[in-house]
């Protein structure tokens, strides 16, 4: 009786709305689900349920790699996870990590939207033969800097290393003697970026410098983007 009543009462265009949208809804959930589900010769790692269409992503919250950790105690070392509509398999073991990394199998890369507007190029976006030549070129290169300079008595790639090595742990000592916790992050990215730099612009910053700690931010926060937009 209420049903009737509430049927009379609406609007037969509000009905016909109602049932597009759910039956899209359904067949939406239903491609996804036979699509995560899809029979593969191999046995898929166990992993936990996501959104249609946006998968984990709505749980992943803001510090990823302690949800994936908590992901790691409950599904094990090998777990996969969807990342929008990607099927992302997760190692969480360090031991796994070493010998996968041995074979060549794993020595690809992802086909992000930051590799397509490189085109394939570069150290970290390339594979295959181009890859090996790459790496073998600049072992060659980086071998000659750290050996030739130091028979010629000029700063090698070893001092420069050593030296901002050093620089690095007494900023993360200074800092953790005035403060309980302390992002590491913009540390790590001084001490690398000032031994690249040094080397090729014989420039280096503090890891203080507002400047420099903003340009890390908007790279992080653009690979980020570039990330989360080829999940999507």
């Amino acid at each position: 009786m209420i049903f009737d009543l509430i049927v009379d009462n609406v609007c037969p265009l509000v009905v016909i709305r109602i049932s597009l949208i759910t039956l899209i809804v359904c067949l939406v959930s239903k491609l996804y689900w036979s699509h995560s589900t899809t029979k593969s010769r191999l046995p898929l790692p166990p992993g936990p349920y996501g959104m249609p269409i946006l998968g984990y992503l709505p749980f992943v919250g803001h510090d990823f790699h302690l949800r994936l950790t908590e992901l790691g105690k409950k599904y094990g070392s090998i777990y996969q996870i969807y990342l929008g509509t990607k099927r992302v398999v997760v190692i969480n073991d360090a031991r796994i990590i070493k010998e996968a990394f041995r074979q060549p199998v794993f020595s690809g890369r992802p086909d992000t939207e930051l590799t397509r507007i490189l085109q394939g190029y570069g150290i970290v976006n390339t594979d295959g033969a181009l890859w090996k030549e790459q790496r073998a070129f600049l072992h060659s290169v980086l071998r000659k800097l750290g050996a030739k300079s130091m028979i010629l008595g000029r700063d090698c790639l070893e001092l420069k290393i050593r030296s901002q090595v050093k620089i690095f742990l007494n900023d993360l000592k200074s800092t953790c003697s005035q403060q309980s916790s302390i992002h590491i992050r913009p540390y790590l990215a001084c001490a690398a970026s000032n031994v690249i730099g040094s080397l090729l612009m014989s420039m280096t910053f503090k890891s203080s410098d507002r400047k420099f700690r903003r340009i890390i931010e908007l790279m992080e926060e653009g690979i980020s983007f570039i990330c989360y937009s080829h999940a999507c």
